[in-house]
């Protein structure tokens, strides 16, 4: 029983998608020698609208749809592959495979911005115009990491479910990314407050409180979310935690700071680190 899987070649010359195509059955054997699972690729035309609205996937990495993108302008290679990369590390793509020229290839910003680890490899070709062997080779490659991370995904899942229940609190239900009005509610913090501590205006907060530029500097919140775990996932009483004197901090005034006064002042990272430690059972 074979297995479907999207591929969106997002090239605005088409080339891709008609030699893709006309080797769907050569790649299709090669996943399936590689991998020991047969898989159905259907590729279709894309773009880059398409990688911003995908949804989160739920079922694993692997049955999260592929894109092929060919990246032959220097004005545009840095912010699209922001956008690709940042895209397979919140599972809204299984994985990535971009086609671009060496002169973009050894750019800083380009290198700066590849996600390691993740299923997201580069062929770099002079013209950007990849040979069907090069082609089939590295989706081959992207497949099988893709797999690889799924099993990790499912590992993790079934290990730690505390903590991916804790962490869906602050999630966008649709978007899957962490969200600035979920953050604000679930740490009782004014929303304005987050929106000085992300460094954005209030209104931008607003309209859009998961976007994709936000999550870097939310990703902290999602770190010290993870100390209601040392409660048994109570947030009430994580909430107290929050806002008690700790010795751990410096004292202001005769009396100890709490963690919401250093989240509040803008290091949410701090607090971040001081439950790493609580979790790791690592000194302060």
């Amino acid at each position: 029983m074979s297995k479907d899987l999207d591929v969106k070649v997002i090239d605005s010359s088409r080339k891709l998608v008609k030699q893709l195509r006309e080797y769907e059955d050569a790649i299709e054997q090669k996943v399936e020698s590689d991998v020991g699972e047969f898989w159905d690729f259907r590729f279709r035309q894309g773009s880059f609208n398409m990688i911003t609205e995908a949804k989160v996937q739920s079922s694993g990495s692997a049955h999260g749809d592929i894109c092929v993108v060919r990246l032959a302008s220097p004005g545009q290679a840095q912010e699209r592959l922001n956008r690709i990369t940042a895209a397979v590390h919140e599972r809204r793509l299984g994985g990535a495979l971009v086609v671009t020229t060496g002169s973009i290839f050894n750019k800083p910003a380009f290198q700066k911005l590849r996600l390691g680890g993740d299923p997201v490899g580069v062929l770099v070709k002079s013209d950007a115009t990849p040979k069907h062997e090069e082609l089939i080779e590295h989706l081959s490659s992207i497949f099988q990491q893709m797999r690889s991370r799924e099993k990790e995904d499912q590992e993790a899942g079934s290990q730690h479910p505390p903590y991916l229940r804790a962490s869906a609190s602050i999630r966008n239900e649709d978007s899957g990314r962490l969200d600035a009005k979920l953050i604000a509610d679930v740490f009782s913090i004014p929303k304005s407050t987050v929106a000085k501590i992300v460094g954005v205006k209030p209104q931008t907060l607003w309209k859009t409180p998961d976007s994709l530029g936000l999550q870097e500097k939310l990703y902290p919140f999602e770190e010290i979310i993870r100390g209601s775990l040392l409660l048994d996932g109570d947030l009430p009483l994580f909430r107290k935690w929050l806002n008690m004197p700790s010795n751990d901090l410096p004292k202001i005034e005769g009396r100890h700071l709490c963690p919401m006064d250093v989240i509040k002042r803008g290091h949410p990272e701090v607090v971040a680190g001081m439950v790493e430690n609580a979790l790791t059972g690592h000194p302060a």
